[in-house]
C-alpha cells in the first residue's frame, strides 16, 4: 500500500517561468561589489564539501558560494542568484553540483552548476516549502528534503523531479542515501522515515528520541549515526531498526554535521564543540572551539585534511584528521563595526566593538590597527590622512597623528558614552553622546568646553557642523537642535512627529541638509531646519547610516533585510527617489561612506566591510577628496569691506550666500566661476557670514566685516 502520492515534475515545461524569474528578479547577479573584509566573505556558512584532494566548496546565506583549489589556503567568492539562506549542497564531481535552501520572499531555492560554481541555473520546484538537505547517489540520482515532510527525487541529474513528500507537519532536516532503493530522512520530534523502494513508500522508524534530528550518516547499510538537538549522538547497527544513545551533552545546541572519514574516525560538529571518535563511534570526546568561533559544518578527506566552516565568515583547517585546527579566515573575533570614515578615495577607517580600528590605505585591503579594549568605539572622523579622532564608551577619545598606526588618549571631562564626532579643521571639533553630552575643542583636543542643550538629558546620535558657527545635533525623543554661534547656544527645531530618533545628520550648506531616523525615513530641509520634507520612505528596515557624496548622490543603509528588503539603497536625485541595490549580504549596516559618485563603502556586524561601485583604481584617478572644509579653499577680500568684495576659490562656485549675525539671509547669488566681484554696498555696518558652495556641493564659510568708513 502506498499512502503517499508521487508527482512527476518536468523542468522542461517550467524552463520559461524559470527564465522569467531569473531575468526579472535576479538580474543583480552581475552587480559590481567586492567583499573586502573578512576574506573571502563575512557571511554565515552552512555547508562545506571536499572534492578530491584539494578542492573545497562552501555555501551560506544570501547566495554565498566560495571555492578553493589549494585545500583552503586561498578562496574565490561566487554568487548564486538568490537572497535565500542556502542550507545544503552536493557536488557529484568537480564541475557538477546542486544547492538547496530556504523559501525566502519567493526567491529561487534549488540550483545546479556545471561550471564548478562559476555560474548557476535555477531549478524551479512549484512549492512553498524550504529545503534543508540534499544528497546524490551518482550524477543522475539524488534526493532533497525539507519542511512539512517534503521530499523530491531526480533520476536525470535534476532535469525533472518526482514529488515523494510525506503528508506530515514535521520538517526534515537531514537525508542519507545508501543506494538507489534505500534512503533515510529525519528531522523534527525525532521522526525518521525509511524507503527501500526508491521513495515510493516510506516507513516510520522509531529512533528512541523526541529531539530534533539535525544530522545523519550511514557508513554501511547497517551502521548509521544520528545527531541533533541537545548534542546527542545515536547509533544503529541493524539498518535503523533500533538505535542506542552513544553520547548526550544535554545543551541547547544541536550537532549539525555528522560524518566518518573511515570505519574508525567519526566527527560531530556543534556551534561550540567538536566531537571526535576513534573507535567507530562507540565513544566520543569533544574539544571546545576557539573563542567566539561558531561552527556549522565540516568535511575531512581520507588523508586527514579537512575544513570546518561557521558563522561570520570563519573557516578552520585541519591536517591531522581533526586533532587540531588552524583558523584560516576570521572576522577579528566577530567584532561589530559601528562607523566608517574616509579622508580621500583610498584612505579609510572603520571602528567598532573592543575599540577595534580597521584601516585601509589603498581602498581595497584592510588591517586591524587597534583594539582589544573593554570599551567600544562608536564613531571616527579624520581631518586628513594622518590626523583623526575616534570616540566611544565611558567618554573615551583616541587621537592619531600618523593615520592610525598609533593612538594617544585624549582627556575630556566626560564619562558618558560618546556616540559621534565632527571636526571642521585640524583644531576645531565637537563630540556628543549620552546624557545630552556635547563638548567642543578649539585646540585639537587639548582642552574641551561643555555645551548645554535646553531641556534635554538623553542620548545624542550624531553631530554635524557646516562651519565654525552653524551646526546640528540630534538624538532621543525625536529631538534635533541647531546652533549659529558654534554651540554656545542651541535652539530646538521642529521636526515631523514621524521622526523617532534622528540617527544621522549631513549638511552641504547651512540651509540644505538631511536627517535620517531609525524607522527607515530620511528628511530634508532647504531652509536651515525651519521646515522638513519627508523626501522618501526608504524601507521598513531600521536605518543606521547614510552618506551623500554631494547634493545629488547618496546611499542609505539599514538593518538585516526585514520584509524581504535589501539593506542598501541609492539615490541619484538628492533623495527624491531611491533604488534598491539588491546587494547579496546578510548583516546590519552600521556605517556608510561614499568616496565618489559611484563608490560606497558599507560596514557592519561581524567586522564586515564591502565596497560597491567602480573599481578603486578608477576612483583614485577621477575623484575629488571627501568634502572637508580645508579641501575647498576660498578667499574674500578686502575684509573688512565697504562697497564690494572679491571672492576667489580653487573650485567653481555655484552659490554665494551671506547671512547676518542673526542667521537671516541678506544676499544670494548663483554663478559658475572661480572668481567674482559682489556688490555689498547695501549692507549695514556689522558682522556677516559668507558661504560659498561649489558645483559639487562642497562649502567654504568665513566671517565678513562691513565697515562704512575704513580707518
Amino acid at each position: 500500500m502506498n499512502p503517499f502520492a508521487s508527482h512527476h515534475l518536468s523542468i522542461k515545461y517550467l524552463c520559461i517561468l524559470s527564465l522569467l524569474l531569473s531575468s526579472s528578479l535576479f538580474s543583480f547577479s552581475q552587480i559590481n561589489f567586492e567583499w573586502q573584509h573578512p576574506i573571502p566573505t563575512g557571511h554565515h556558512y552552512s555547508d562545506v564539501q571536499l572534492i578530491g584532494a584539494n578542492t573545497v566548496v562552501a555555501i551560506g546565506v544570501d547566495g554565498t558560494f566560495i571555492r578553493s583549489e589549494d585545500g583552503g589556503t586561498s578562496w574565490k567568492y561566487y554568487y548564486i542568484p538568490t537572497e535565500s539562506l542556502l542550507n545544503s549542497m552536493y557536488f557529484v564531481n568537480s564541475d557538477t553540483g546542486f544547492v538547496v535552501g530556504l523559501n525566502y520572499c519567493n526567491y529561487p531555492k534549488v540550483f545546479k552548476t556545471t561550471t564548478g560554481g562559476q555560474s548557476w541555473d535555477t531549478l524551479f520546484i512549484p512549492t512553498n516549502e524550504s529545503f534543508n538537505d540534499i544528497k546524490f547517489l551518482n550524477k543522475d540520482t539524488g534526493w532533497f528534503a525539507g519542511t512539512n515532510g517534503s521530499i523530491y527525487r531526480t533520476n536525470d541529474g535534476g532535469s525533472s523531479w518526482i514529488n515523494q513528500s510525506i503528508t506530515i507537519s514535521d520538517d526534515f532536516k537531514t537525508i542519507s542515501v545508501l543506494n538507489k532503493d534505500t534512503c533515510f530522512v529525519a528531522g523534527d520530534n525525532g521522526k525518521m522515515y525509511k524507503t527501500i523502494d526508491g521513495g515510493t513508500n516510506w516507513l516510520l522508524v522509531p529512533t528512541g528520541t523526541t529531539n530534533t534530528i539535525n544530522s545523519m550518516y550511514f557508513s554501511t547499510n547497517s551502521t548509521g549515526f544520528i545527531g541533533g538537538w541537545g548534542e546527542f549522538i545515536y547509533r544503529t547497527t541493524n539498518g535503523g531498526q533500533t538505535w542506542t544513545q552513544q553520547y548526550n551533552y544535554g545543551s541547547a545546541l544541536a550537532i549539525t554535521s555528522l560524518f566518518f572519514t573511515d570505519s574508525l574516525h567519526g566527527f560531530g560538529i556543534s556551534e561550540y564543540r567538536l566531537y571526535r571518535s576513534t573507535n567507530g563511534g562507540v565513544n566520543w570526546n569533544f574539544v571546545y572551539s576557539p573563542t567566539n568561533i561558531l561552527n556549522t559544518a565540516a568535511a575531512i578527506n581520507s588523508a586527514g585534511i579537512g575544513i570546518m566552516v561557521g558563522k561570520a565568515g570563519n573557516i578552520q583547517k585541519t591536517i591531522n584528521n581533526g586533532v587540531s585546527w588552524t583558523l584560516v579566515a576570521a572576522s577579528n573575533n566577530i567584532a561589530d563595526l559601528n562607523s566608517t570614515h574616509f579622508s580621500d578615495a583610498t584612505h579609510g577607517w572603520a571602528v567598532g566593538v573592543g575599540f577595534c580600528v580597521m584601516r585601509t590605505t589603498d581602498g581595497v585591503s584592510w588591517t586591524k590597527k587597534y583594539g582589544n579594549l573593554t570599551v567600544s568605539a562608536m564613531d571616527a572622523f579624520f581631518v586628513n590622512n594622518n590626523l583623526g579622532y575616534i570616540v566611544g564608551e565611558i567618554g573615551t577619545i583616541k587621537k592619531t597623528t600618523d593615520g592610525g598606526q598609533t593612538f594617544s588618549s585624549v582627556n575630556i571631562p566626560a564619562t558618558a558614552t560618546l556616540r559621534c564626532v565632527h571636526f571642521i579643521n585640524s583644531l576645531e571639533g565637537w563630540v556628543a553622546g549620552d546624557n545630552s553630552t556635547v563638548y567642543k575643542t578649539v585646540n585639537g583636543g587639548t582642552t574641551w568646553t561643555a555645551q548645554t542643550l535646553p531641556n534635554f538629558s538623553y542620548f545624542l546620535n550624531d553631530i554635524f557642523f557646516v562651519d565654525a558657527n552653524v551646526g546640528y545635533v540630534g538624538g532621543a525623543n525625536h529631538k534635533l537642535f541647531k546652533t549659529t554661534d558654534g554651540g554656545t547656544t542651541w535652539t530646538l527645531l521642529n521636526i515631523p512627529n514621524v521622526v523617532t530618533n534622528p540617527q544621522h545628520i549631513q549638511f552641504f550648506t547651512a540651509d540644505t541638509g538631511w536627517v535620517s531616523e531609525n524607522g527607515g525615513r530620511i528628511f530634508q530641509t532647504v531652509d536651515g531646519g525651519v521646515t522638513w520634507q519627508n523626501i522618501n520612505y526608504v524601507g521598513p528596515s531600521p536605518g543606521y547610516g547614510f552618506h551623500f557624496f554631494n547634493s545629488k548622490y547618496g546611499y542609505y543603509g539599514g538593518s538585516n533585510g526585514l520584509n524581504c528588503d535589501t539593506k542598501l539603497f541609492r539615490t541619484d536625485d538628492g533623495g527624491i527617489t531611491w533604488q534598491n541595490t539588491h546587494l547579496p549580504f546578510w548583516f546590519d549596516i552600521n556605517g556608510v561612506y561614499m568616496t565618489d559618485t559611484n563608490s560606497v563603502y558599507v560596514v557592519g556586524d561581524y567586522a564586515n566591510i564591502i565596497h560597491y561601485g567602480d573599481s578603486v583604481s578608477t576612483i583614485t584617478s577621477t575623484s575629488n577628496p571627501s568634502p572637508f572644509v580645508e579641501e575647498f579653499k576660498c578667499e574674500v577680500f578686502p575684509n573688512p569691506a565697504v562697497n564690494q568684495i572679491t571672492i576667489k576659490s580653487n573650485f567653481k562656485i555655484s552659490t554665494i550666500c551671506i547671512k547676518d549675525i542673526s542667521g537671516r539671509t541678506v544676499y544670494t547669488k548663483t554663478c559658475n566661476t572661480k572668481e567674482l566681484i559682489a556688490n555689498v554696498s547695501f549692507l549695514s555696518e556689522g558682522i556677516y557670514f559668507i558661504t560659498q558652495v561649489s558645483d559639487e556641493g562642497r562649502n567654504c564659510s568665513s566671517k565678513l566685516v562691513i565697515k562704512k568708513a575704513v580707518e
